[in-house]
């Protein structure tokens, strides 16, 4: 009976890790998407830039260490500063296993926050961008809107789908769209218009930019 019990045990192991892994494919939102890397990874510590509510994310990270960054919380932060003043409090050699960055919306700052993150990663260390697939233009408008906003973080994607050949990046089609940041390399996007603006953006983007569905991000990084 021991042989029987231990092939029974081994069948519901594995049937158990099917059951749970097409539960989080079924449901994957960025939460999800950073718990699998950091499982995946082994990671030890864990940055948040705009955690705004502690418990609708930061809480539900399982890491060693983390540390949530926002100017303006609305509960629990370690550190109520911007992404700039505390980049500029870190000393060079803190680094981070894996960064996630959804502050400020804009791509100007997303740009700041993805090379002050980079001076900070640890060397097998991943960045996760939140909100890298607006659906509709007034979603990514600077301003704003009433609703869903996810800001023009797609401009800091594509600036470096077009000029960071050491890098590679791939959106997970969720939640809004999560890029997925790593040090590597990638074929770069070439052009000589603009791809700069909503039009060019809604007609290419899927053609242009590494996007992955939730099965494609498992299979990829398991």
């Amino acid at each position: 009976m021991k042989k029987f019990d231990g092939f029974f045990f081994l069948l519901r192991t594995k049937y158990t890790f099917f059951i749970k892994i097409k539960k989080i494919n079924k449901t994957m939102l960025r939460t999800d998407i950073i718990n699998f890397m950091i499982e995946k990874n082994d990671y030890k510590s864990y940055l948040e830039i705009g955690v705004r509510n502690y418990y609708d994310n930061c809480d539900k990270i399982k890491c060693v260490l983390k540390h949530a960054v926002d100017p303006s919380p609305q509960n629990k932060c370690d550190f109520i500063m911007t992404s700039d003043e505390f980049f500029s409090t870190l000393n060079e050699n803190t680094k981070y296993d894996i960064i996630f960055i959804d502050g400020l919306h804009l791509s100007y700052q997303v740009d700041k926050d993805i090379v002050n993150s980079l001076l900070h990663l640890s060397e097998n260390g991943t960045i996760i961008l939140h909100d890298c697939l607006p659906s509709r233009e007034e979603h990514q408008h600077e301003k704003p809107t009433i609703g869903e906003w996810t800001g023009d973080v797609w401009k800091s994607i594509l600036k470096i789908k077009i000029e960071r050949p050491d890098l590679e990046i791939k959106i997970v089609d969720t939640d809004w769209g999560c890029g997925i940041l790593k040090r590597g390399s990638q074929e770069v996007y070439q052009t000589d218009i603009n791809p700069y603006n909503w039009i060019w953006y809604k007609d290419n983007f899927r053609n242009v930019l590494p996007i992955l569905t939730t099965d494609e991000f498992i299979e990829e990084y398991k």
